[in-house]
C-alpha cells in the first residue's frame, strides 16, 4: 500500500500558529501519500506561512449556513443510529453550557455541508488535529464516509477542555498526543484506554533547520511565544531586574501575538522596574525572522508555568526549534517538557513561577558552562526523537493498519 489518501480535519486553514500541523501534512505528501485538508473555518488570518499556502488547492471549506443545516439534515437521516448517539452525547455533556453546545453543533453542520466534496476524493483514513471541534467534526465524518478515524491531541484540548474526550478515544482507531505525560493524563483523568494512545511529537524539519546556518551567539536573550498567561513572560520580566544589577547592560526580545488585554500589565511592569531599555516587546515576527534572532541569542528562555484555569503547555515547538539550531535553552519542567530538555544535559529546566530560579537558569546559560555539550546534546535528542521523518513514519505505520484493519 504505498499511497494513502488521507483527510485531515482542523480548525482553521491555513493558521499561523499551526506550523506544526503543516510541516506534517508537507512531510506525508513528498512522501508520495495524498492529503486533502477539512477546515471548519473559511480562511480568516492575515498572515500565512509560504509552506501553508502551497496547499491552499487542497483545502475544503464549508458552505453557506443555510446549505450547513440542510446537509446535516440529510446526514442524519442517512444516518440517524450513529449520529443520533453523537447528538445526544453533546447535549448530555454540554446541557449546562450553551457555547460549546453551540459550537458543537456548528462543527458538525460545517463538517456535513463538506460530505459531498469530499465522496468522490475516496479518502482511506480521517485525522483531526485537536482533541475538540476536529475531531468532533470526524467523527461524523467517519460515520457518513465509512472511514476509520484517528485525532491528535496537545495541550488545552485535553487540560481545559473535555469534548467527549474518552467517547472519542473508544470510538476512533486510534489516538495521538504529543507526550507521554499526556498519555498519563488522558488515561487518569478521562478513563482513555492509554493502548489505543500513541506519543507523535511535533517534529522538526531538520533540513530545513541546518539550511538557516550556524548560530552566532550574543548575550541577549529571547523568548517566543503567544502573550499568554501560561507562557511565563511575567516572571522573566521579573528575572531581568534581579538580572540587571549584575548585568547592566542585559538585552532580552520577546516576540509573539497578543491574547486579550495581556500586554498591558507587563508593559507596566517593566516600568516599575526600570528596565524599559533592557526589553522589547515585539508583535509577532515571520518564521524567518523568528529564526534568525534565535541564531544570534545567547539563551531561549521560555518559562511556562500552568494557568489559573488549568491549561498549559504540552512540548513548545519553539524550544525543539531553538535546540534543533543550537541555541541555548532554558524552561520549566512543566507538563512534557522534561522529555525534551533534560537538566544540565541538553538545557535548563526551572522552578516554574519563580523568578529568582529563572534568573539564575539565565545567568548559568550565560557563564557559558558546559555549554558547548549542552548544545551537542540538544540537538542529538531533536534528531533522534523529534525528527519529523521519524514521527511521520509513525503516523504512516498507524495510518496503514487502519486502512488494512479495513480493507
Amino acid at each position: 500500500m504505498e499511497n494513502m489518501k488521507i483527510l485531515y480535519v482542523v480548525s482553521l486553514y491555513p493558521c499561523w500558529s499551526e506550523t506544526f500541523i503543516v510541516r506534517e501534512i508537507n512531510t506525508l505528501i513528498k512522501r508520495g501519500h495524498t492529503v486533502y485538508i477539512a477546515s471548519l473555518k473559511h480562511d480568516c488570518e492575515e498572515f500565512a506561512h509560504p509552506d501553508a499556502l502551497q496547499n491552499k488547492d487542497r483545502v475544503i471549506y464549508p458552505s453557506g449556513t443555510a446549505k450547513q443545516l440542510l446537509a446535516l439534515t440529510k446526514v442524519f437521516f442517512q444516518n440517524p443510529f450513529r449520529l443520533t448517539e453523537l447528538l445526544l452525547s453533546s447535549i448530555a455533556k454540554f446541557w449546562n453550557k450553551p457555547e460549546p453546545l453551540f459550537k458543537t453543533f456548528a462543527s458538525l453542520a460545517r463538517a456535513a455541508s463538506m460530505v459531498e466534496v469530499i465522496k468522490p476524493l475516496d479518502i482511506q483514513h480521517i485525522h483531526a488535529h485537536w482533541a475538540t471541534y476536529p475531531s468532533t467534526a470526524s467523527v461524523l465524518l467517519s460515520d457518513v464516509l465509512h472511514t476509520p478515524f484517528s485525532f491528535t491531541s496537545h495541550a488545552h484540548d485535553i487540560f481545559v477542555e473535555d469534548q467527549l474526550i474518552k467517547y472519542k478515544v473508544d470510538r476512533c482507531k486510534f489516538a495521538c498526543t504529543i507526550s507521554h505525560h499526556n498519555v498519563r493524563w488522558l488515561a487518569s483523568k478521562y478513563g482513555a484506554d492509554s493502548s489505543k494512545v500513541h506519543v507523535v511529537h511535533c517534529g522538526i524539519d531538520l533540513e530545513q533547520m541546518r539550511s538557516f546556518g550556524e548560530v552566532e551567539r550574543n548575550t541577549s536573550i529571547l523568548a517566543v511565544g503567544r502573550f499568554d498567561e501560561i507562557k511565563g513572560f511575567k516572571y522573566l520580566i521579573e528575572a531581568i531586574g534581579i538580572l540587571k544589577s549584575e548585568y547592566p547592560d542585559i538585552h532580552c526580545e520577546l516576540v509573539g501575538a497578543v491574547d486579550g488585554d495581556t500586554l498591558t500589565p507587563l508593559q507596566a511592569r517593566i516600568s516599575e522596574l526600570g528596565i524599559e531599555e533592557n526589553i522589547d516587546l515585539l508583535g509577532a515576527q515571520s518564521q524567518d525572522v523568528v529564526v534568525e534572532k534565535m541564531k544570534s541569542c545567547g539563551v531561549f528562555v521560555l518559562p511556562c508555568v500552568v494557568g489559573s484555569d488549568g491549561n498549559m503547555d504540552g512540548i513548545p515547538v519553539v524550544l525543539m526549534e531553538a535546540m534543533a539550531l543550537g541555541t541555548p535553552v532554558v524552561s520549566t519542567g512543566i507538563s512534557g517538557i522534561p522529555e525534551l530538555i533534560e537538566h544540565e544535559k541538553n538545557g535548563i529546566l526551572v522552578e516554574p513561577n519563580d523568578p529568582l530560579s529563572l534568573a539564575r537558569g539565565i545567568k548559568c546559560t550565560l557563564s557559558g558552562k558546559n555549554l558547548d555539550e549542552r548544545v551537542k546534546a540538544a540537538r542529538e535528542r531533536i534528531t533522534n526523537e523529534f525528527n519529523i521523518e521519524h514521527e511521520v513514519s509513525k503516523l504512516e505505520t498507524l495510518f496503514r493498519d487502519s486502512i488494512g484493519s479495513c480493507d
